[in-house]
Order: structure tokens, then sequence, then C-alpha cells
């Protein structure tokens, strides 16, 4: 099913974004300390 496949991929891509912002935020505090 084609709805379905975009669902999950649309979820893919947001666990990939999370995934990204928290390397983000953990490269910021390894400059601060």
């Amino acid at each position: 099913d084609k709805g379905n496949r975009q669902i999950v991929a649309s979820e893919r891509d947001m666990m990939n974004f999370t995934c990204w912002k928290m390397q983000e935020q953990h490269q910021k505090f390894k400059e601060i300390t």
C-alpha cells in the first residue's frame, strides 16, 4: 500500500531528524565543556 509506505517513510525521517538533533546538541555540549 503506497499510502502506508509514505507514513513509514515520514516516521523514519522523524527518527533521523531526532537522532541528528541529538547529535547536534551533543556537539554543542562538548564545545561548551
